[in-house]
C-alpha cells in the first residue's frame, strides 16, 4: 500500500514537471511509473530473495521484509530521479 502512495507522488511529479516544460505528461507520466516498478520488482522479487536464500527465519523476516521494501523504494525513487534528470536536461537542449 506505501508502494502505491510513493509511486503516486512520482509519477504526478513527473507529469506536473513534463506539462510545465511542455512535454506529454501522459507519457511522462508512464515513464516514471516503469522507472520506479521495473527496479522494485526486479529487486523484491529477483536480487534480494537469491541473496538471502534460505537465511530467513522466522526470528528475522519482519527485518527482511522491511529492509526489502526500504531497499527497494530507495532504488525505485533514485530511477525516478534520473528520469526527473533526463526530462529537464531534455528540454534545456532542446530549446
Amino acid at each position: 500500500m506505501l508502494t502505491l502512495f510513493m509511486v503516486i507522488g512520482a509519477v504526478s511529479l513527473l507529469s506536473r514537471t513534463a506539462k510545465a516544460k511542455g512535454l506529454s505528461g501522459w507519457r511522462w507520466g508512464w515513464i516514471g511509473a516503469l522507472c520506479y516498478f521495473f527496479p522494485v520488482l526486479l529487486i523484491s522479487r529477483g536480487i534480494y530473495p537469491a541473496l538471502v536464500e534460505g537465511k530467513v527465519t522466522q526470528d528475522n523476516a519482519l527485518a527482511h521484509l522491511v529492509a526489502v521494501n526500504v531497499i527497494s523504494m530507495v532504488v525505485g525513487f533514485g530511477c525516478c530521479g534520473l528520469a526527473m534528470r533526463a526530462l529537464v536536461l531534455r528540454k534545456g537542449k532542446e530549446a
